[in-house]
């Protein structure tokens, strides 16, 4: 029998059932981590557990507001560097009228499912766009900074909360992220069930590095970027990502998950993740730990 699945963009929405338990899981975690509970053991990893229930608790009930927004960014539906959705001057009410129906439109959800996300400029302007909306989860002052900060730079300035901060070796960061990404490319071919040395194979193919570099490079991860991503996470969702394709017992909708999956983790973004680390890095092949 075949399962039945929905889904938008990258993440299968959860169930009715599903949203239940995910409020009621939110609501214990917030009964046992309140401040008059006084110390609370692991409450750092239960913060952890909340935020990504919550997000995925907002994708289900609210992803297609946030695809509706970006698509209005990328389908230049609005003014920029106006990012804030202010209301701007018409010249009649059918001007008006006709300004909002192009909002109101459907194809901007359309759009948002298949984007990829591969414009910087646009891919800042729609998080101003949403930090301008207050990102949930998020003090609304902060909120407020990053989208201005974000929009700013459309008029040639650069807010203080994106000012460099010490003189730090170019690009260095970007190659670390990279890296990252190869651990998830790995996760994601392992879900597919190919073996964990067959993964670092491939991986090491599209980064022109040998499998004990993605090795290390992996092993590496939490004392690199730790600080910025959960490592574990995203490693359990890239697995779980091939997971789900490998025992769909449908081989169309399989082939449509995989195909919904590869702007993340398949074989056309490992390969653009590839190439651009040899871009930065260059084709010399290192010890595991180097370049």
């Amino acid at each position: 029998m075949t399962k039945k699945i929905t889904w938008k963009r990258y993440d299968p929405s959860l169930t009715e059932k599903e949203v239940l338990e995910t409020i009621s899981e939110l609501n214990r975690l917030k009964a046992e981590n309140q401040l008059s509970a006084g110390h609370v053991e692991g409450k750092d990893r239960a913060s952890h557990m909340a935020i990504l229930a919550a997000s995925q608790l907002v994708d289900t009930l609210a992803g297609w507001a946030f695809d509706h927004q970006i698509g209005v960014v990328i389908n230049e539906t609005l003014d920029f560097p106006n990012t804030f959705g202010e209301v701007v001057k018409v010249k009649n009410r059918s001007e008006h009228e006709e300004r909002q129906r192009l909002l109101d439109e459907h194809r901007h959800e359309t759009t948002a499912s298949v984007c990829r996300f591969k414009d910087p400029v646009q891919n800042r302007r729609i998080l101003a766009r949403l930090f301008g909306l207050h990102m949930p989860g998020l003090p609304l002052a902060l909120s407020i900074d990053i989208a201005t900060a974000l929009a700013a730079i459309d008029f040639g300035e650069t807010m203080p909360l994106l000012a460099r901060d010490g003189i730090g070796r170019q690009k260095t960061y970007r190659k670390q992220v990279l890296r990252f990404w190869a651990a998830l490319h790995v996760e994601y071919l392992r879900g597919l069930g190919r073996p964990r040395l067959d993964a670092l194979a491939l991986v090491g193919d599209a980064y022109d590095r040998k499998p004990e570099t993605i090795e290390g490079w992996i092993s590496d991860l939490p004392s690199k970027v730790g600080h910025i991503m959960n490592i574990a996470v995203h490693k359990h969702r890239a697995r779980v990502a091939g997971e789900h394709i490998r025992d769909m017992d449908s081989p169309p909708i399989a082939a449509d998950l995989a195909q919904m999956y590869d702007p993340m983790y398949g074989p056309s973004a490992l390969e653009e993740n590839g190439d651009e680390y040899i871009e930065i890095a260059g084709y010399r092949e290192e010890e595991p730990g180097d370049n």
